[in-house]
C-alpha cells in the first residue's frame, strides 16, 4: 500500500517558484523571437530613418502635371546656419517680458497716442465691448475681422471742462450725453456732437495689443452736414486724452477675465519684430513699422537693455553706443568656473566697448545689424545675443 505524504507550505512555494521562472525562461525568448529585429512581426518604429528621397514621378502623356502635388514637400535647408560638429548650447536667457504680463501702458509718438496692452487682440477686444456697453455708449460700426469699434454720435455738454484721469466710468466723468440722432441735430444746433472709433492693431511684440481712440466731434445741424470719414487727427486732444485714459484704467482693472473673442482672431497677434538671417547667416532684426516709430523704438529700445547712446547719425541710420562687452557679450559664468576662475587668480575684463547698430529701411521695415567698433568684431553668436536683447525691449 502506497502512502503520500502532503506537501509542507516551503515546499508548494518553492515549486510555484520554480514554474514561474520557467515560463518566463521560456516566455522573453519568444518576444524575441516574435518582435524582436529578425523575429516575425519586427518593429517599424525606425524604419523612417533609413529612408531615402525618391526621384520625381513621371507622368504619362494626357495627364495634367498640377493635378498631382507633394502633400508633405522637404523644405530647403541653408547648410550655412547649420551649427559645427561642436555646439556649444547657450545659456537660457532670462524672461524680460514675464514682470511685464498684464500691464497696460499708454504710449506717445508724434502727436499719435496709443494703449499697449500685453494680451492678444482676441482678448481685449470683448474688455473693450464691455467699456463701451457698461457705459451705455450706443455703437454703429463693430468690426472684429479689422478691429474697428464706431461710436454713435454723442451730444458734449461741456467740452471745456475735461477731466485727465478719474477714478471710475460715471456719465459725468465720461462728459457726454447719449446719442443725438438726425432730429436732435436741428433742435439743438448749439450743442456740439462727437464720436469715438476704437482701433485695435498688433502690437511690435508678440501676443500683444495696440487700441488707438481718435475723437471727431461736429457742429453740424443737418444729416447732409455730419463727416462721414474720419481725420487722421483727434479734433480735440483734450477729449482723446480722456477717453484714452478711462479706457486704460478699465482695461488695467480687469486682467483676469477670462474672455476671448473669436471674431478678432482676424487682426493678428504676430510679432512685428524678428530675428532672421541673410545668405552669409549674419543675424539681423527686421522691424515692421514706419521708419519715424521704428527709428524712435530702437533708440528707446537700447536704452531699457542698459546701452548709453554716444552718438546718432539718422540720415545714415546708425546709433553708436557703448556698453560693457563682458556682460552683454559673453555669457555668465557658472558657480564652479567662477571659483576655479578664483583660485586661478583670472580677473574678467570690464573694458567698456562701442558697438554699432546700423539701419536701413526697406521700404515696410527697418533692418537693424550690429557690429563692434571698437577690439575684434563680433561673431554670429555674439551679434545674435546682443540683438535677441534689444528685440526684447522693442515696443
Amino acid at each position: 500500500m502506497t502512502v503520500f505524504t502532503p506537501l509542507s507550505s516551503k515546499s508548494i512555494a518553492r515549486i510555484q517558484t520554480t514554474i514561474i521562472m520557467t515560463c518566463t525562461g521560456l516566455v522573453l525568448p519568444g518576444c524575441s523571437w516574435l518582435f524582436g529585429d529578425e523575429g516575425l512581426f519586427p518593429s517599424r518604429s525606425y524604419d523612417y530613418l533609413s529612408v531615402e528621397e525618391s526621384s520625381d514621378l513621371i507622368l504619362p502623356d494626357g495627364i495634367e502635371v498640377p493635378a498631382i502635388h507633394d502633400q508633405y514637400p522637404i523644405p530647403a535647408i541653408n547648410t550655412s546656419q547649420l551649427p559645427s560638429s561642436e555646439f556649444e548650447v547657450p545659456r537660457v536667457q532670462s524672461l524680460d517680458s514675464a514682470e511685464q504680463k498684464g500691464s497696460v501702458k499708454v504710449q506717445r509718438f508724434d502727436q499719435r497716442q496709443w494703449i499697449l496692452v500685453n494680451a492678444s487682440s482676441g482678448q481685449v477686444w470683448p474688455l473693450v465691448a464691455n467699456f463701451l456697453a457698461s457705459n451705455q455708449i450706443p455703437i454703429t460700426v463693430s468690426n472684429g475681422n479689422l478691429g474697428i469699434i464706431e461710436t454713435d454720435w454723442l451730444t458734449n455738454t461741456r467740452s471745456d471742462e475735461v477731466e485727465p484721469s478719474l477714478p471710475s466710468l460715471s456719465d459725468s466723468q465720461l462728459n457726454f450725453n447719449r446719442p443725438a440722432s438726425a432730429d436732435s441735430f436741428q433742435s439743438k444746433p448749439e450743442g456740439l456732437r462727437e464720436r469715438y472709433r476704437f482701433t485695435l492693431k498688433a502690437g511690435v511684440q508678440k501676443a500683444t495689443t495696440e487700441v488707438e481712440v481718435p475723437q471727431q466731434a461736429t457742429t453740424a445741424i443737418s444729416g447732409s452736414a455730419i463727416p462721414t470719414y474720419w481725420d487722421n487727427a483727434s479734433s480735440d486732444n483734450k477729449r482723446e486724452d480722456n477717453m484714452i485714459n478711462l479706457l486704460a484704467e478699465h482695461l488695467a482693472n480687469s486682467p483676469n477675465q477670462a474672455s476671448y473673442s473669436l471674431l478678432a482672431q482676424g487682426i493678428g497677434s504676430a510679432s512685428k519684430v524678428k530675428l532672421r538671417y541673410d545668405n552669409s547667416s549674419v543675424p539681423y532684426l527686421s522691424l515692421a513699422l514706419s521708419f519715424d516709430r521704428a527709428w524712435a523704438s530702437l533708440g528707446l529700445a537700447l536704452k531699457k537693455a542698459n546701452f548709453d547712446i554716444s552718438d546718432l547719425d539718422r540720415s545714415r541710420g546708425l546709433y553708436l553706443v557703448t556698453s560693457n562687452g563682458s556682460a552683454l557679450v559673453k555669457e555668465e559664468k557658472g558657480f564652479f568656473s567662477k571659483i576655479f576662475s578664483r583660485l586661478k587668480k583670472e580677473e574678467v575684463s570690464t573694458v567698456s566697448e562701442t558697438l554699432e547698430f546700423s539701419t536701413r529701411y526697406n521700404g515696410s521695415s527697418l533692418i537693424i545689424q550690429v557690429q563692434s567698433q571698437t577690439g575684434s568684431s563680433l561673431d554670429i553668436k555674439e551679434q545674435t545675443l546682443i540683438l535677441r536683447r534689444v528685440q526684447k525691449k522693442l515696443s
